[in-house]
C-alpha cells in the first residue's frame, strides 16, 4: 500500500445491479488536540439517480451534475 497525504478526497462507485453512480466527499481534519489522530468528516454526497435503498434525503437539491445531499459536519473519530 502507498499512503497519499491529502486533506480531502472523493469516494465514487457505481452500484453493481442498479448501475447508479454515487459520490461522497470527505475532509481529513487534524485531531482535536495535539497528538490525537486525524478525523474524517463527511462533507457532501451526489447520486445520479435513486434505487436499491440509495434514496436522497428530503432536502436534496436536483442539479445537472447529480443530486447532492445536504452538507454535514459529522466527524468520524479514529476513521483515519
Amino acid at each position: 500500500p502507498v499512503f497519499v497525504p491529502v486533506t480531502a478526497f472523493t469516494l465514487a462507485w457505481t452500484h453493481s445491479i442498479e448501475q447508479v453512480r454515487w459520490e461522497e466527499d470527505y475532509a481529513v481534519l487534524p485531531g482535536d488536540a495535539p497528538g490525537q489522530p486525524p478525523m474524517l468528516q463527511a462533507r457532501q454526497a451526489r447520486i445520479k439517480g435513486s434505487a436499491a435503498n440509495m434514496e436522497p434525503p428530503d432536502d436534496a437539491v436536483l442539479q445537472t451534475a447529480g443530486m447532492p445531499t445536504r452538507q454535514t459536519n459529522n466527524r468520524c473519530p479514529n476513521c483515519c
